[in-house]
């Protein structure tokens, strides 16, 4: 889980937001910095606002389709909420970075958007002196750098506060992920953004989407009428609407200061007994997107076969939601069912004789449509069975197998690159003089599969001095033994 701090521009592509457009952050890895504007720095203030528990309960498959950008289908959450990444800039209830070619379809990379959300709820209030209060409330999908490009893809949970107009004081926030407590000095005082901060949660390295799971946001605020939801959706980002689903309860947005902080503003607190409060301002509307995810959808994340005298299968390896009805399909051979874990994960073998299918399909026959997705990667397993290393004879020893008869194995990493054979049998690289031992290796087929192992160092001496002034060859000549 990481915190993200760098200089960005966020925009909400939509005039009706009451100018949400151009709020400027700057940010550097788990470090907040001073803006180059005329406002208050970024803050790390105390967060007091956790559940106990994870909110938002499961990321869905990615989705590798040209409209999918390679990002999660859908993210979960613990109300069983399920919502799709709205990338249609066009769709007025989506917010979405435009487009370069907007009458086209949308289609990674080229015409995708940049920035894109799969749910956010924002809030406005008026402070002193006709300042605004803003919260943005998201779980945004963006690209590491900026641009969407493959690898690139990152999704976070992001919380920030822009509050204009502040005198000296200690304020508490209330929102419906928590509550944070900020103090404004006289450096902050009585400018724009007094508080200006930007929590953003993820892995913003790429690779990984689990990581927004254990942020603050969830689960998904929706408007409180659902006689009123746009069909699809729960919510409108045009529209300011009261709203459920916050965890603690706290369904607004408040801010508590000093005494008289908020003289003049159209959104005073009001206590129980009816008095307006100066100190306080407060609203529960928000302009909600939330587009709803209809199918489970599926991702392929591993085919793989074996062509040997033991037999030859295919081995599918998939992604969805629990409880659907997935099947690897073959009009060659027929159809074979996955079994599940029940916690969306699927395995499925198919057996053939002769020639590979090459038609194979994993279709999720629980979404309407049916969701079809071809197995484009084939792949002999590979499998690395030990790996170690010699500290005294500096000798590394590597043991493989390729699932495939007629593959040839390949030892990584290494210069120059080690080959074997395989003939369905294992293989073990022997490589002399290495002088210093590989923390991973990597062995890969002929046919397309690989695998790696970590090196274990064997017990015994490793003499780096004695090592220091000679400089033998990177590799000797390998001895392959079956």
């Amino acid at each position: 889980m990481l915190l993200k701090c760098n200089s960005e521009q966020l925009a909400h592509p939509t005039s009706d937001l009451r100018n949400f457009a151009g709020w400027l952050s700057f940010v550097c890895s788990g470090v907040l910095v001073t803006s180059a504007s005329a406002c208050a720095p970024e803050s790390t203030d105390l967060l007091l606002g956790r559940a106990e528990q994870p909110l938002l309960a499961q990321v869905g498959p990615l989705d590798g389709q040209p409209a999918g950008g390679g990002f999660p289908s859908w993210f979960r959450d613990t109300n069983g909420i399920r919502l799709g990444l709205c990338v249609d800039a066009g769709d007025p209830l989506c917010i979405a970075a435009p487009v370069p070619n907007p009458r086209a379809p949308i289609a990674f990379p080229g015409n995708f958007p940049d920035e894109a959300f799969w749910w956010s709820a924002d809030a406005l209030l008026t402070t002193a002196n006709g300042g605004d209060a803003q919260l943005v409330l998201a779980l945004e999908a963006a690209f590491v750098n900026e641009v969407p490009a493959a690898g690139d893809q990152i999704a976070f949970g992001r919380i920030r506060l822009r509050i204009d107009n502040l005198p000296v004081g200690s304020y508490v926030i209330t929102h419906p992920f928590g509550v944070d407590e900020f103090e404004v000095t006289a450096a902050t005082a009585n400018i724009r953004r007094s508080i200006n901060e930007t929590q953003d949660i993820g892995n913003l390295l790429g690779g990984s989407f689990e990581p927004v799971l254990g942020g603050r946001i969830g689960p998904f605020l929706v408007w409180d009428d659902a006689s009123e939801l746009p069909s699809g959706y729960l919510g409108d980002p045009r529209v300011a609407h009261t709203v459920v689903g916050s965890p603690f309860g706290t369904n607004f947005f408040q801010i508590e200061g000093p005494s008289g902080a908020f003289t003049g503003s159209p959104d005073l607190c009001v206590d129980p007994a009816g008095a307006v409060r100066n100190d306080c301002i407060r609203g529960a509307s928000f302009f909600v997107q939330a587009k709803l995810a209809p199918n489970a959808g599926l991702e392929i994340v591993q085919a793989l076969y074996t062509d040997n005298p033991r037999g030859q299968f295919v081995d599918v390896f998939a992604r969805s939601e629990a409880s659907q009805e997935l099947v690897l399909s073959s009009l060659s051979i027929g159809d074979t069912p996955f079994e599940e874990d029940g916690g969306g994960d699927y395995f499925a073998r198919m057996t053939y004789q002769g020639i590979r299918p090459a038609d194979l399909e994993v279709i999720n026959f629980s979404d309407t449509p049916p969701t079809r997705r071809r197995v484009e990667l084939l792949v002999d397993e590979v499998h690395v069975s030990s790996a170690s290393y010699d500290t005294a004879t500096r000798r590394l020893v590597v043991a493989a197998l390729s699932a495939d008869a007629n593959a040839t194995l390949r030892l990584d990493r290494l210069t120059p690159t080690v080959v074997a054979g395989n003939a369905g049998a294992p293989f073990t690289f022997t490589v002399e003089n290495v002088r210093v031992p590989p923390r991973v290796v990597s062995v890969s087929s002929s046919a397309g599969g690989s695998s790696s192992a970590t090196v274990i160092l064997k017990p015994g001496l490793f003499n780096s001095a004695a090592a220091a002034g000679t400089q033998g060859p990177e590799l000797a000549p390998i001895a392959v033994i079956r």
